[in-house]
């Protein structure tokens, strides 16, 4: 039996989203529950690829607690990924069906440990088994990669960072000029008035 996307592809779409969890978890003010979202796709697509790379037919699921159990029918070795799955599941559970609001920082630091630990335990158990991964998403290419992505990533941080504070101060300078401008025509409008060239009688200076 074939499934509709292969394990080349499903391992391809896996990086992808973990990439893209990491990318956002560096970013200021992240989405919690779209990091968790994301590691759950990505740990569901490696296990569905496993599944494809022992050439069984993968149900269409989410639960991750049920894939892997699958894949252990099949790699007893896989069983030391049960609580990972098991908690990253829950984890987005919360994201998507439950209240995403309640998730915390230390809920997406654990849902990127998690997908971690499911993405190099299955690639680990392909590899030993002559899997070769499509460039360029090798283990050690991804790792350089999510490197220099983090870099560039703490760079447009410092940058945007920078530029809010910018922006910040000029809003408080106009403030300050207008809250001056105010000030002084407020004290204009107080003083005694004079004789005005016209004649028109002023009150004078007390």
């Amino acid at each position: 039996m074939s499934n509709e996307i292969n394990k080349d592809i499903l391992c391809i779409l896996a990086q992808r989203d973990l990439d893209a969890a990491n990318q956002l978890a560096v970013q200021y003010r992240p989405s919690y529950e779209i990091v968790s979202y994301l590691c759950q796709q990505s740990a569901e697509k490696y296990l569905k690829g496993f599944l494809d790379f022992n050439s069984v037919k993968y149900p269409f699921i989410h639960d991750l607690q049920t894939l892997h159990s699958i894949c252990i029918s099949f790699d007893s070795r896989i069983e030391e990924l049960r609580a990972a799955c098991t908690e990253l599941w829950i984890i987005s559970r919360a994201a998507r069906y439950t209240n995403p609001s309640e998730l915390t920082a230390r809920d997406m630091k654990h849902a990127l440990q998690y997908a971690g630990q499911i993405r190099e335990c299955v690639l680990s158990h392909m590899f030993e088994r002559g899997y070769t991964p499509p460039e360029p998403y090798t283990v050690s290419e991804t790792d350089s990669y999510m490197e220099s992505v983090r870099a560039d990533q703490d760079a447009v941080t410092a940058t945007a960072v920078a530029e809010e504070r910018r922006k910040y101060l000029h809003s408080a300078a106009v403030m300050l000029h207008r809250s001056g401008r105010i000030r002084a025509a407020t004290r204009a409008s107080r003083r005694p008035w004079r004789s005005g060239p016209a004649g028109r009688s002023r009150p004078a200076a007390i």
